[in-house]
């Protein structure tokens, strides 16, 4: 497993990439695999070769526009 820094001067809780695999994606929100497929569409994805990525700013989009919890 990855360990993923922010950059200090972000405010961001994605690191400064502009790609991530399925399986970062899965690791930076705690999704699972499954799900992750579920909401595929959601995201902005680009495909090298067999492989599919995701990127960073469609990711920051979905998690933005997840509802808050309500205490």
């Amino acid at each position: 497993m990855h360990s993923f820094a922010a950059t200090p001067s972000s405010d961001s809780k994605i690191p400064e990439r502009r790609l991530y695999s399925i399986k970062e994606l899965c690791q930076l929100t705690h999704m699972s695999r499954a799900t992750a497929w579920r909401h595929i569409s959601e995201f902005d994805t680009r495909r090298i070769g067999r492989r599919v990525f995701v990127t960073a700013e469609s990711i920051e989009q979905f998690l933005a526009g997840l509802p808050r919890r309500v205490a």
